[in-house]
């Protein structure tokens, strides 16, 4: 029986036992973007996420990637349930690939769309490398799509004003540095269009949301204040805290 937690249920998740699922509007949009009618699907660092199981419920052929430290016993972070997690995509047919992006090998032009939801942000290196293994996968015509957080983002901005860095907390960081598995080097919209146009990929949509995680309880003021801000705000595009990209392979891709 699959169960998605209620964010506002102080009950366990039946679904990945002690790890909760993200039950938001950025879930939807995930499964709206990449859904492709009887096409396969790889998605590069999908974590624990219900996005790959619904569009594998939805009859897609899905292969999801990701290296899963906290799987490991000798991590200390370790969690058993994300055996249950990959057991359970594995359940509903999806192909799941233990590897870590630079050294992951896909089959040529074999799939329809390869996806990657706000993970280029956690790099350790240059991108450059694992969009040449996404082009060289994708058959001519299909699609990459991509999330990223918008560096240039408001809440980014306020951050800054108020003598606060726009990086995540020193302290964890200071704490988990090691390895460090958080943001790395955030994008800008026309960053991430340069990426695109330099492997020769055809836009197709480009655009932002204020589309956010569930707010952890332990959350500052400060980030609530900011929350409600932007929210509220309409904002041009450039200050929303998502961005979104959409890009073809060419027919004739070399």
């Amino acid at each position: 029986m699959l169960v998605w937690k209620n964010p506002n249920s102080t009950k366990p998740s039946m679904f990945y036992g002690s790890i909760e699922t993200e039950q938001t509007e950025r879930i939807k949009v995930n499964c709206a973007l990449s859904y492709r009618k009887d096409g396969r699907l790889c998605d590069l660092g999908s974590y624990v996420n219900m996005y790959p199981v619904m569009l594998a419920l939805l009859g897609m052929r899905v292969t999801t990637v990701d290296y899963y430290p906290q799987s490991k016993p000798q991590s200390p972070n370790y969690n058993p349930d994300i055996h249950r997690v990959l057991d359970i995509c594995r359940s509903v047919g999806i192909e799941v690939i233990e590897c870590d992006l630079y050294d992951l090998t896909l089959p040529k032009e074999a799939f329809d769309v390869v996806t990657s939801f706000e993970t280029f942000e956690h790099l350790l290196h240059s991108p450059k490398p694992v969009m040449k293994k996404i082009v060289a996968a994708l058959r001519p015509g299909g699609d990459v799509v991509l999330s990223v957080p918008n560096i240039a983002r408001l809440v980014n901005r306020l951050r800054v004003l108020v003598g606060r860095s726009p990086l995540s907390s020193f302290g964890f960081f200071f704490e988990n540095g090691y390895p460090f598995t958080g943001h790395r080097r955030e994008m800008t919209i026309a960053e991430v269009h340069h990426m695109m146009a330099v492997m020769q990929l055809k836009r197709k949509k480009l655009f932002t949301e204020n589309l956010h995680p569930p707010m952890s309880k332990d959350a500052s003021t400060f980030r609530r204040r900011c929350r409600t801000l932007t929210d509220k705000l309409p904002l041009p595009r450039e200050l929303r805290g998502t961005i979104y990209a959409v890009y073809s392979k060419a027919d004739n891709h070399t």
